[in-house]
């Protein structure tokens, strides 16, 4: 019976499977002792086919990215004259980005934006500014009205190294901005989670990239923003990070 055991044990069969095989083979066994050698040969064959093909039936869940990123961030004017207030995430150098089963945070150091929030189920992105009680949000159904459509996109493969890790780079070009995201396979995320999410172009770049990014560089006529990750971390993040957004005051944008 050590043998079957050990057969049982690697299918991963629950307690009550283990005593239905183990009982099945005990009377199969028990059966066989009265017959002769070929017969016990071929009720173990049998059996052995049945396990292996109930093993076969298992699948196993995917492990999608769980966990924290903590980003740099730098600006470059182009344009001398541009207000770099303008830039949402002015003048914060550093965030920290939480993020598990498609929901995120990220929260800067300083700024006027004290975090921002997407909960993919409502589809939504949220804007928290720092001393105002209501929050702001767009419904990410479509393209929001600061956004251009897209001219071209681009993949190019182990084009960077960040962190360890062997990455790609995704191009993203519209009227007015590129946006080059560097991204690792090892990163991954379930492009499912923002199939229906065109503000940002989520659905684009999460189809194409199906992973989180460790650095984007966003260009413009006028400036250059770049965000790079410099430390990463897969662990549980409790539900709380995230706001409860039908508790939130909120307005729409």
């Amino acid at each position: 019976m050590k043998y079957w055991e050990s057969v049982i044990e690697a299918c991963g069969l629950s307690n009550a499977q283990n005593a239905n095989w183990q009982a099945n083979i005990e009377t199969w066994i028990n059966v066989s002792s009265l017959t002769t050698a070929k017969c016990v040969f071929n009720i173990m064959k049998n059996t052995l086919i049945l396990l292996l093909l109930f093993c076969s039936n298992i699948t196993f869940a995917q492990t999608y990215f769980e966990g924290e990123i903590q980003y740099k961030n730098e600006t470059i004017k182009k344009d001398s004259s541009f207000d770099l207030t303008k830039i949402i995430s002015w003048p914060s150098k550093k965030s920290v980005f939480y993020f598990k089963n498609g929901d995120w945070i990220q929260k800067p150091d300083t700024g006027m934006v004290e975090y921002q929030y997407f909960n993919h189920r409502a589809n939504q992105q949220f804007y928290k500014i720092r001393d105002l009680d209501t929050v702001l949000f767009y419904r990410y159904n479509d393209l929001t009205p600061e956004q251009d459509s897209v001219r071209s996109t681009n993949t190019f493969y182990n084009t960077d190294t960040l962190l360890g890790k062997v990455c790609n780079r995704f191009v993203l070009q519209t009227a007015s901005t590129r946006f080059t995201f560097v991204y690792s396979p090892d990163i991954n995320i379930n492009p499912q989670w923002f199939k229906a999410t065109k503000g940002g172009y989520y659905d684009i770049i999460y189809r194409t990239m199906k992973a989180l990014y460790l650095k984007v560089i966003i260009e413009t006529d006028l400036y250059i923003s770049i965000v790079t990750a410099d430390k990463i971390q897969r662990r549980p993040i409790p539900d709380e990070t995230f706001p409860v957004i039908e508790k939130l005051a909120k307005r729409e944008l």
